[in-house]
Parts: structure tokens; C-alpha cells; sequence
């Protein structure tokens, strides 16, 4: 069956944006968490969380003070920031609405409901035990989510879509975690900071601390948290793993060679990562760069199945 662009688009963006959500709620949770176990003389502040919730010349242009209060405000319900889990949760929603003949029933109402709850639930996230169930909800919905189309959706162009989106949105998160995480951790550990306590935090923040102690067989450090988290092949959440299925992906569709020459840049800079012994350092500036070869990524994607609809995301 011939799948519309506009059809495909909303689709795309639609498991872009759920993915997005439950990325940032991981993210907010556990830092959440940190900041609640640290000792206060650990220089922690809320300002990672809004470098990944979202863009920093918005918050400074709606807020004026990095506190607490104002951070949550904007990664979880502000309507002003695009990337806000309240507003990825409500395009995505609009995105499924106008194609709701496309995926199954079930998946649609759990985007309904979970777009209901948090509607009704915007100011939760500035107490924390409200912010807690917040978290868990989005989290838990959109898992329930992906569930219902792994197991009832056909295996078609619109599938196919909805995973490509998904990829290249997780590829995207573990790239903008690190980069903001490791430049402020790097530059030489210190005791009184408790580097390994918080790189545990950052593999929690992407549900990867479990996967990485069978997989490293090593304590937590700011190389291995990042070699892991980039260059792992069977980690469903590194950037190697999302990268080889939207490569397998984009050659399922039509013209993949508009994207190819993009997702092989991604692959040529991770396997000559995979190469080397390279510092924390080095791996700190991979993946600055990996973000903006993701973003050439996204725009190709676009370019090539998209060229005559909006953007929605």
C-alpha cells in the first residue's frame, strides 16, 4: 500500500516526539535523584537539564533564574519549548490524530490518554513526588506504546518510519547527554566531585547501567560510560546500535541513496572511534560532533520523504 509523505511525516515525527519524552523524563528523574543524594558540596545545578530539555536562548528568553522551579517548568510543561515532554507529548498526539487509521487502535489511545494525563498534570513536576509520578507515567505509557506496535503493527512503510524516527531521536539523546554531561565533568577527576557516582548517573539517566556491568566487566569511568554509550553494537540506546538500524531502515524505503551518504559519515566517525584508544577527551568531542552529523541526518530524512510537507517537529 502507497503511503502518503504527509502520512508519512506525521508518523515519523510522532515516534520522534514520544521517544523524545520518555529520553527527557529518564533524564529529569534521574538527575532529580542525584541532586537529592549528593552531598551539597557536590557543585551540582539544574542547568544540565535544560541544555537537554531543550534549547538554552529560549529558557533565558522566558526565564530568569537557573533554579529548580524554572528548569523543571520548561523541560516538563512549557508550552513556549518545542521539546518540552508536555509539548512532544501533544504533537505527537496530533500527529497520530490525523493518521489514526495507519496504527492500531490500542497505540492510539495510550498516545490519547498519556496526552490527557499530562495535560491535566502540568504543574506536577514542581514537587517532587508529583514530578515522580509524572516521570514514571510518560515513561511507563510510552513503553506500553511501543509494545502495542511491536506486536500488532504491520510490518510496512509506516512501520518502517515510525522506527527510523525513533533511531535517529534516541541516536540524538545519548549524543546531547554526553556532550553536556562530559563538559562538565571533564578535566580531571576529583574525589570531591564523585566523577564515578555521577557517570553511574548518566548510564541510569539512559537506562544503560544494567546493560554496561555485563558488558564492560568494569568499574564506571567517564571513557567506558562513553565508549558504551556510543560505540556498544548490541545496546539498543548507543549511537552504534541506533545508527546500523536506520542505515538497515533507510534501505527499506524508497531512494536511499538521498540519506545514505549521511548515515555513512555517522558510521565512518563512530568506527574510526571504534579504532582507537581514544581519551575521554576525544570521546567528549565525538560526540559533540555526532550531534551535528545526526542533525544532517534528520535533514536528509526530510529531504527525501518529506520535501513537500511542513515540519511538525
Amino acid at each position: 500500500m502507497t503511503l502518503l509523505a504527509r502520512v508519512g511525516e506525521h508518523l515519523y515525527w510522532a515516534a520522534r516526539q514520544l521517544e523524545r519524552a520518555e529520553g527527557v523524563a529518564r533524564v529529569v528523574r534521574e538527575h532529580t535523584h542525584l541532586l537529592a543524594d549528593m552531598p551539597v558540596s557536590v557543585p551540582l545545578t539544574w542547568e544540565p537539564l535544560m541544555e537537554v530539555g531543550g534549547d538554552p536562548g529560549l529558557f533565558r528568553e522566558s526565564f530568569h533564574r537557573m533554579d529548580e522551579a524554572s528548569v523543571i517548568r520548561f523541560t516538563l510543561s512549557s508550552a513556549e519549548n518545542p521539546e518540552s515532554i508536555a509539548s512532544s507529548v501533544e504533537h505527537a498526539r496530533e500527529n497520530l490524530r490525523s493518521c489514526r487509521e495507519v496504527v492500531p487502535t490500542e497505540a492510539w489511545v495510550v498516545a490519547n490518554d498519556l496526552h490527557l494525563y499530562v495535560h491535566a498534570h502540568r504543574g506536577a513536576g514542581l514537587d517532587r513526588r508529583g514530578r515522580a509520578r509524572l516521570l514514571e507515567r510518560v515513561i511507563d505509557d510510552h513503553q506500553r506504546f511501543l509494545g502495542i506496535l511491536l506486536g500488532n503493527m504491520s510490518r510496512d512503510a509506516a512501520f518502517t518510519l515510525m522506527r527510523l524516527g525513533r533511531h535517529i531521536e534516541r541516536a540524538a539523546l545519548t549524543t546531547r547527554v554526553l556532550d553536556v554531561r562530559a563538559g562538565r565533568l571533564l578535566g580531571g577527576a576529583d574525589a570531591g566531585r564523585y566523577d564515578d557516582v555521577q557517570w553511574i548517573g548518566v548510564l541510569r539517566a539512559l537506562s544503560a547501567l544494567h546493560m554496561y556491568h555485563r558488558s564492560a566487566g568494569e568499574p564506571v569511568s567517564a571513557a567506558s560510560a562513553m565508549r558504551f554509550l556510543l560505540l556498544e553494537p548490541s545496546f539498543p540506546r548507543s549511537v552504534a546500535y541506533c545508527m546500523g538500524s536506520v542505515t538497515d531502515l533507510v534501505q527499506e524505503l524508497p531512494t536511499p541513496e538521498r540519506v545514505m551518504p549521511a548515515c555513512a559519515r555517522v558510521r565512518e566517525m563512530l568506527d574510526a572511534l571504534a579504532g582507537a584508544d581514544a581519551s575521554a577527551q576525544e570521546l567528549h568531542e565525538a560526540a559533540h560532533a555526532l550531534c551535528d552529523a545526526l542533525e544532517d541526518v534528520q535533514i536528509r530524512v526530510s529531504e527525501a520523504y518529506f520535501p513537500q510537507a511542513t515540519r511538525t517537529g
